[in-house]
């Protein structure tokens, strides 16, 4: 699967999103209504991003994209963890983004002075039978 970057200077460009059942990629509707939303309340230019449940990585290429400084990416899946270097380097931004294999609740726990502008968290779900 292939997901389109929806604004910024990275417009158009695609991503690959690995088949896997613990990924389910933000919509593009999704997305583009969540950036509205930051777009009047943040200004995305320099700006310093973690994003933890990183998935394919979509929400942060978006905020690289519309001129974030760097993105960390957290991601525990060691194919999805792959797959973003991947797409890292085909959009060719390896200067501004990051990737650590860890579990995003490990992660936060760890004693760090580096402090953030914008934090993702959108961690996966499962379809679950109710009857």
């Amino acid at each position: 699967m292939r997901m389109r970057i929806i604004s910024g200077y990275l417009k158009g460009r695609l991503i690959n999103v690995p088949q896997s059942k613990f990924i389910r990629p933000t919509t593009d509707r999704v997305r583009e209504t969540l950036f509205n939303i930051l777009n009047n309340l943040i200004d995305f230019e320099g700006i310093e991003v973690l994003d933890l449940y990183s998935g394919s990585g979509s929400l942060g290429f978006e905020c690289i994209s519309r001129g974030a400084k760097s993105v960390l990416f957290v991601e525990q899946n060691y194919l999805i963890y792959k797959n973003l270097n991947e797409n890292i380097e085909s959009l060719e931004v390896e200067d501004k983004c990051f990737v650590v294999r860890s579990e995003a609740i490990v992660f936060t726990r760890k004693k760090s002075y580096k402090t953030y502008d914008l934090i993702l968290a959108d961690p996966p779900f499962f379809e679950y039978d109710i009857y």
